[in-house]
Order: C-alpha cells, then sequence, then structure tokens
C-alpha cells in the first residue's frame, strides 16, 4: 500500500503538539511532577514510616489531593491561555549567530565576577577549598557569603547556558565544531560545578546540570524527529542525575550509612508531600505564612523594592529558622522542612494558590516558547523554571532570587545580542559595498 505524506501544514501541527507535550516542554514537566505526586500519596505507609520515622499524613489525603490537582490545573491554564496567543512569537533574527568574541565577553565577564565572588567568601571563611571534603555539614555551617556576590555563580551558569545556544547555532550556521569556544565554555563550566560543591550549593548546582542538558537537547534536536521512547529515556536520566546529586551532597553533609542515605533521598522528596498534609489539615503552621515570603521570596533580595515597596517582608534567615521549628512542633522529622512548593505557596495564598500557578504556567509557556525562537531571555529563563516545576516536590524554588539574576540577565543579553547583531550587518554591509566598489573600477579599467 502507497504511503500517503502528510501536507507541510499538517507536519508543522504534528510538530508542534510534540513540542507541547515533549517531556521538557511545561506540560511535560507538569505531568512528571504530578505523576511523582501521586505515586507519594499511595505510597504504603508503613514503608514509609519505616524509612522516616514518623506518622504518614500524606497517604491518599483528600485535600492534599484536591488542592495539587486544583494547582496544576491552574498551571495547565496558564499554559493553554499562552499557547492561544501569539505572545511571545517573533520572527527568526537575520543574523542567526554571533562571532567568536562576542560571544566570548559576556561568558568571561561573569566567569571573572565569580572568582571575585569566591576570593570574597575564601577571606571571610577559613579553609573553604579543603572543609567541603572533610566535613560537608560544617562546610555549609560555617561559610560566610556576606556581602560575597552570591548570585555571581547563578550569573554565571546562567552565561553557559547562553554561551552553550550561541556556540550550537554558530556550528549549524557553518556546518563545523568550534574547539575553542567549546573548551573555553567547558572550562568555564567546570569552574561554575566546582564553585557550587565548594559552597555546597544544591539549588545552584542541579538547576546548572538541568539546565545544560536542556539547553543542548532542545538547541540540537528543534526541527527534528525523535522517537518518544529516546525523548523520556533522557528526561529520566536527568531526573536520576538529579536524585543521586542530592544523595552525594547528603554525603558529603556527613551522612554515610546506607539508612541515612536512604532517609535522606525520601526526606527531601515524598517526605514534603507529608509535610504538605499538615500544613493543608492545620497539623503545621508556618510562622511567616501570610507575609508574601513564600511565594514572592526574591523580594527580599531586591534591595530598592525591598526598603520602600515591601519593607514588611521576614529576613529570609529567620524565615529558615522558624520552619525547623514548626515541622519540628507538629511531631515530625524537623531535620526536613520542605512542604511542596502547593504548601508553601498556601501557606501566603490559601485556597488561591491556583491562580498563583496560573501565572506561572502562562510565565513557563511564554519561555518555552522564547527558547524555541532563541532568545536569550528564554534560554535564560526557562531551565530555571523548568527546575521549579520538577521541583515542586521541595521548595517553592521559582520565588528564589537566582530568578530575578535570570531576568536581569536575559534582558541585558536580550540588548547586548542586538547590538552585536546590528555590529555583524554593519560590517556586511562594508564589505558587500567595498566589493560592489573594486568590481566598478575594475569594469571601468576594462
Amino acid at each position: 500500500m502507497m504511503r500517503v505524506r502528510k501536507s507541510l501544514p499538517a507536519q508543522r501541527a504534528s510538530t508542534r503538539r510534540r513540542m507541547l507535550i515533549a517531556p521538557l516542554s511545561p506540560v511535560g514537566l507538569a505531568v512528571i511532577s504530578y505523576v511523582f505526586f501521586i505515586a507519594c500519596i499511595v505510597f504504603p505507609p508503613r514503608s514509609y514510616e519505616a524509612i522516616m520515622g514518623e506518622p504518614d499524613w500524606m497517604f491518599l489525603d483528600s485535600t492534599s489531593l484536591v488542592f495539587v490537582t486544583l494547582c496544576v490545573f491552574g498551571y495547565m491554564a496558564g499554559v493553554v491561555l499562552i499557547r492561544t496567543t501569539t505572545v511571545g512569537r517573533s520572527k527568526p533574527m537575520r543574523v542567526k549567530f554571533l562571532g567568536q568574541t562576542a560571544i566570548l565577553l559576556p561568558l568571561l565577564f561573569a566567569f571573572t565576577l565569580n572568582l571575585v565572588s569566591v576570593s570574597l567568601i575564601a577571606n571571610s571563611t577559613p579553609n573553604l577549598f579543603t572543609a567541603w571534603f572533610v566535613d560537608g555539614s560544617a562546610a555549609k555551617t560555617n561559610l560566610d557569603t556576606a556581602g560575597a556576590l552570591t548570585q555571581a555563580l547563578p550569573l554565571l551558569y546562567g552565561l553557559c547556558w547562553w554561551t552553550l545556544w550561541q556556540i550550537i547555532n554558530r556550528e549549524q550556521a557553518n556546518r563545523f565544531h568550534n574547539t575553542g569556544l567549546r573548551f573555553t565554555l567547558w572550562a568555564v563550566f567546570a569552574t561554575a560545578l566546582a564553585t557550587a560543591v565548594i559552597k555546597v550549593a544544591r539549588y545552584d548546582l542541579i538547576p546548572m546540570i538541568l539546565g545544560i542538558a536542556m539547553i543542548y537537547f532542545t538547541s540540537t534536536l528543534l526541527g527534528k524527529r525523535i522517537s518518544v521512547v529516546k525523548y523520556i529515556a533522557r528526561t529520566i536520566l536527568l531526573v536520576l542525575i538529579i536524585i543521586v546529586l542530592f544523595v552525594a551532597f547528603s554525603w558529603l553533609r556527613g551522612s554515610d550509612s546506607q539508612s541515612v542515605l536512604l532517609k535522606n533521598a525520601a526526606g527531601y522528596t515524598v517526605a514534603s508531600y507529608n509535610r504538605l498534609a499538615g500544613v493543608l489539615n492545620g497539623e503545621i503552621r508556618l510562622p511567616y505564612g501570610g507575609t508574601g515570603t513564600y511565594a514572592f521570596r526574591f523580594l527580599s533580595n531586591l534591595p530598592i523594592l525591598n526598603r520602600w515597596i515591601v519593607s514588611g517582608m521576614p529576613d529570609s534567615a529567620n524565615v529558615l529558622h522558624s520552619e525547623f521549628a514548626a515541622v519540628g512542633a507538629s511531631g515530625l522529622d524537623g531535620a526536613y522542612i520542605w512542604s511542596s512548593a502547593f504548601g508553601y505557596v498556601y501557606s501566603d495564598m490559601g485556597w488561591a494558590a491556583p491562580a498563583y500557578f496560573c501565572v506561572i504556567g502562562a510565565l513557563s509557556a511564554w519561555a518555552w516558547r522564547r527558547l524555541r525562537a532563541g532568545s536569550a531571555m528564554g534560554v535564560l529563563i526557562y531551565p530555571w523554571l523548568a527546575f521549579s516545576i520538577i521541583f515542586w516536590a521541595g521548595s517553592n524554588i521559582v520565588s528564589y532570587p537566582q530568578f530575578v539574576t535570570m531576568v536581569g540577565a536575559g534582558t541585558a543579553l536580550s540588548v547586548y545580542e542586538r547590538l552585536a547583531a546590528r555590529r555583524i550587518r554593519a560590517a556586511v554591509v562594508t564589505i558587500t559595498t567595498r566589493a560592489s566598489t573594486n568590481r566598478m573600477f575594475s569594469h571601468f579599467g576594462e
């Protein structure tokens, strides 16, 4: 039987549908996180209690099921809202890649800034480069980052994402690998990894790796057909890497027995939904709930805004310490405080939380669209949003100050790209004009 080829519009529609439900898309990531939530609330209570040594409140908890489902529906509504509009769409740039120097300058700037940050931390933290290897727990406790440009590291790995995207675009246009650019990128990226390990900073290390993998997959597979099995396999691999990294950091912090490592793995994942059930049912009351600190944590890291507009925002260190006491007072293990992104937003907004997640869904759909268009804003923002969605089982990552850093860097890079592209086009016009002039004089000379 003769196979009938799809028309071009049908192929494009099929591609759009695949991109919508791809595992790394806003919908795909939300589905993965929601399935994990369902798996947690049906996890055998006896097994959970044996691992964590605390009562299981989440097993088939109807309040948790209804609340999380409403939040996910709100998120999906935000995604659909953007999908039905043209927001974030743009025509392809005439210059699809930047020059080698233009690509390296922002990366080297961020690299230098990170070195300054590490130097400041080293001056105030004895044995910074060895303490994490001897006793990771003490290294984290003794780490002094006051006034040490803590957002230099997020800026650096955000620039690594952007640089990788630019390198791949350049190589695809020129059809050859640029060894010098790649070597520089991976050397800088290795420095960023080392910085995160020295600072025992999981919130930076994990999104850093997830983001670089996401940028690579998206940029290299954009416009290409790939089997669903391969796509899902790569996504599962990323999730496994995240789990391994969490366990590795638990080991660095002094957890070396198999039972403790298993408890840490459950404490930073499944246990969050047990605390969510406690928050929803009134067993856990976060002292700073209703202040906006859990839903809009980044506001406390904006000096001008924090001083004049949101002066009532509590100090982040006080908020963190209060959570340990609140969870411990409820009868659960106070060493594990995360109540999932849903629990934190509920503490600030109550049952209006689905509206919050609707905004996150719209923002994620917009950033995903900008990422696929090659926009610097999308390249920097979407990986962070993607990490926050995958990490719904932990904390409300989207509210962390790194998000503001990515927005600021994305805005600056968008302007930088336009200026660099304009300079390239001017150079092309100059070369073309000179060539035309040479041909004219050559004609007159015949």
